[in-house]
């Protein structure tokens, strides 16, 4: 199904030009974009666009009519969407917010813009949509001790909570409590589903030293990383050390032990 929509120009402030075809520029609350030239654009060449905007000048040099008219194709030369660009004389700007503009959007397939201005010249622009470069998982635990006294074995309580950035959302995150020796669980595993970077919920510990927590994440593509967290009584201090691990032990077999 093709979509027609009517796009309006707008003011910006063009920072300067880097290129024939692309110009970096910035709105009026100066969130910066980079403009495809649709002026000087090679029509072999394909511009990846990462956000899923699509960012378009072009000069008008005849406004002899109030549009004009951007045909787009996939890549089996199908018609997926008619923009109608409102422009005026001298250089327009646009965004094309493509997953409203292409019903059905596929990412990593090239789709064609085509357009013919009041002379009959052919403009084409070529794009496919890519996802942003995925930064490796990021994890830290932070401790809370709130209270905590070697000497005596009851009343202690620490509260640990994590940080995730980078990688693909949403994540999968495990909190496991390791006793001294790391051979069993001292409460069963706590498994936690996040939406987004950020922090985790809050785990609270009441036992005594020493023990391990354990901060496994995994986001959408599989890709795990984690962070361990050693609590132990040293010279009748508390002492909490963070730890790396090369490898996260398989804790599959452990679930269920206390």
């Amino acid at each position: 199904m093709t979509r027609y929509i009517i796009i309006k120009t707008f003011l910006i402030t063009v920072i300067c030009i880097l290129s024939a075809n692309r110009v970096p520029a910035q709105d009026g609350n100066g969130i910066k974009f980079t403009y495809l030239n649709f002026n000087e654009s090679d029509k072999t060449f394909v511009n990846d666009v990462t956000n899923e905007v699509l960012s378009i000048q072009y000069t008008d040099v005849y406004a002899r009519k109030k549009d004009l008219l951007l045909n787009i194709y996939n890549w089996s030369n199908v018609l997926v969407a008619q923009v109608a660009l409102q422009k005026e004389l001298g250089v327009n700007y646009y965004n094309l917010k493509l997953t409203e503009t292409i019903g059905g959007l596929v990412k990593n397939q090239v789709y064609t813009c085509k357009a013919i201005d009041e002379n009959g010249k052919l403009y084409q622009l070529q794009f496919r949509v890519k996802d942003l470069p995925q930064k490796d998982i990021e994890v830290d635990i932070f401790v809370n001790p709130t209270f905590v006294k070697c000497t005596d074995p009851t009343g202690n309580l620490v509260e640990f909570y994590g940080n995730v950035q980078g990688g693909k959302a949403p994540y999968t995150v495990n909190w496991y409590i390791l006793n001294n020796t790391r051979t069993g669980f001292l409460y069963q595993p706590r498994e936690q589903l996040i939406e987004r970077p950020g922090t985790t919920s809050v785990v609270q510990v009441d036992q005594s030293p020493a023990y391990y927590v354990i901060l496994n994440v995994q986001d959408a593509c599989g890709n795990e990383k984690h962070q361990v967290v050693q609590v132990q009584c040293q010279d009748g201090k508390k002492k909490i050390n963070t730890v790396f691990f090369e490898t996260l032990q398989d804790f599959s077999e452990m679930k269920g032990k206390q």
